[in-house]
């Protein structure tokens, strides 16, 4: 694990955004993308009914029902790394995306503030030690890294974008991305 990271401040960072269609199988599409981010990749894919967590790791996908990211059923999905964030939505069954690279020299000084939220999972589940279960709601999360409960409950890191409006000074979000996995005390977790 690494050094706690410092989070609830304002700075401003380099970044460049891309926008467009997913023209292609959605994997080929995700793998293509992936070298973007480089390397911790996670993606967290949102269905209708349910929601997968897994990674980008020696160029495969990882991810327990990857045959179905081209389904009816998939509403969104985050592929996401400490250097950027690839995010694809649908869209009355067309998928958008929307790729954000930061930390690069050639990008727009953009203002930043990074926050962390709590996820659901807070113990883990003992017959599997990849996931994390939320005791009387049912809900399970399966992770692509051992889940221990002295590191529930997870958090996930936010980066929120954002700039002042001249009129009035008031700040304007204008977009967020997931950044990485965060265990209880703040502390990244790498995908091993």
């Amino acid at each position: 694990m690494a050094e706690e990271i410092q989070l609830n401040k304002v700075d401003i960072i380099k970044s460049i955004c891309e926008n467009g269609n997913v023209d292609e199988a959605m994997e080929s599409f995700l793998l293509g993308k992936s070298k973007s981010l480089e390397k911790d990749i996670y993606l967290v894919v949102y269905k209708h009914h349910e929601v997968l967590i897994g990674e980008v790791k020696e160029g495969e996908l990882i991810l327990e029902c990857k045959n179905e990211l081209n389904s009816d059923y998939l509403k969104e999905l985050r592929m996401f790394s400490p250097r950027g964030e690839l995010y694809t939505w649908n869209r009355r069954g067309t998928f958008k995306y929307r790729l954000r690279i930061d930390d690069i020299k050639t990008g727009k000084n953009e203002n930043i503030y990074d926050e962390a939220h709590y996820m659901w999972g807070a113990k883990q589940d003992k017959s599997d030690e990849f996931a994390a279960i939320e005791p009387n709601r049912g809900m399970r999360l399966k992770f692509p890294f051992k889940v221990e409960d002295d590191i529930l409950p997870l958090k996930y890191r936010v980066r929120n974008y954002f700039e002042y409006e001249k009129e009035t000074g008031l700040i304007r979000f204008y977009d967020a991305r997931l950044v990485t996995f965060l265990d209880s005390t703040g502390k990244e977790l790498k995908n091993g």
